[in-house]
């Protein structure tokens, strides 16, 4: 047998065996089960019930952080009055400090200046209470007991009571104001007497501390409390 016959032979061979062997692959893939179409579509069903779960969170996530982000709403006016009504009556003094017990307890005796039904400028609760200024004065930290007791304190009963009405209840504005009033009457009335120059000095710096401690605090308690 000539080269080439065998060559065409060997040839031919192979082309034959490729072609069995796809012949196989074809029977081998047309014998493979249909799918379950059941299957199929429980698992679309599947995914996008995952999908629409997943876009609800988001929504809800979205939801929370825009309520985060949104500024939180201020106390109503019932609850405004209520706080500033407890904060009042936790500052109201009924026992005085010893400074002002001791001087209400001479003017009850009547070992003070001097006992008396009316009071005019000089005759005030701060001046039974033993508020005193000047090179004789009190210290500062005791005229600062002082006053806070005539804004917060409960007045004696020895005072007439049209008198203690014109005062005002403690730890009211009208109070506040009043003893105000009474401070910038003091200084004003002495301003032109060099010899009141430290009394003045005092009375001056009294008032600013109290404006400075209590201004706000008693615009909170005439909004809400009147």
């Amino acid at each position: 047998m000539k080269f080439d016959e065998i060559l065409m032979l060997v040839v031919a061979v192979i082309v034959i065996a490729h072609v069995i062997w796809w012949f196989f692959q074809w029977a081998a893939g047309n014998n493979k089960p249909a799918p379950n179409k059941e299957y199929c579509f429980d698992q679309d069903r599947t995914a996008a019930e995952s999908k629409e779960q997943s876009r609800r969170i988001e929504r809800v996530d979205s939801t929370r952080l825009r309520e985060a982000r949104r500024p939180q709403p201020s106390q109503t006016a019932s609850d405004e009055r209520a706080t500033h009504w407890k904060d009042q009556q936790s500052r109201i003094q009924h026992t005085p400090p010893a400074i002002v017990a001791e001087s209400i307890r001479q003017y009850s005796r009547g070992t003070g200046s001097a006992r008396f039904a009316k009071f005019g400028l000089e005759r005030s609760p701060l001046k039974v209470f033993g508020y005193k200024v000047g090179k004789h004065g009190l210290t500062l930290t005791e005229r600062r007991q002082v006053l806070e007791f005539a804004v917060f304190g409960v007045i004696p009963n020895f005072f007439a009571e049209e008198y203690r009405a014109e005062w005002g209840e403690p730890g009211t504005p009208k109070r506040y104001e009043a003893i105000l009033s009474h401070l910038h009457m003091l200084q004003s009335t002495r301003r032109q007497q060099l010899q009141m120059k430290q009394a003045i000095a005092d009375w001056n710096m009294d008032y600013r501390w109290l404006v400075e401690s209590y201004a706000d605090l008693m615009r909170g308690y005439r909004k809400y409390l009147l």
